[in-house]
């Protein structure tokens, strides 16, 4: 444990160095398809399990996370449509979040 909290503490730089850099990108189309999957599974647990959608998933209990990963392999293909659907709103809202990065660069300089 001492040695990976110590390698952490060494590459602290290089990932904060790294997060700017990629904060001026925009993310590729594999990081922009995690965001989406990602957002299409919530969704789908939102909507058969609805306690679980007002709470961060941080304070979900052991059940709660079981219950979540049950509702996902059962749900794989509606979770499917709706990332599909769902993907060129993460886009546009990635692009939107990049015009207003460089926007706001551009006051600053």
């Amino acid at each position: 444990r001492n040695k990976k909290k110590m390698s952490f503490r060494r590459s602290k730089m290089k990932r904060k160095i790294s997060m700017d850099r990629n904060r001026k990108k925009l993310a590729t189309k594999e990081k922009l398809q995690t965001r989406t999957d990602k957002k299409a599974r919530m969704r789908v647990i939102g909507k058969l399990f609805p306690a679980l959608a007002k709470k961060p998933r941080s304070e979900w209990s052991n059940s709660d996370k079981k219950r979540a990963e049950q509702i996902v392999i059962d749900n794989q293909a509606k979770i499917k449509k709706f990332a599909k659907r769902m993907y060129k709103d993460v886009r546009k809202a990635e692009v939107e979040r990049l015009a207003k990065y460089r926007e706001n660069r551009a006051k600053i300089t």
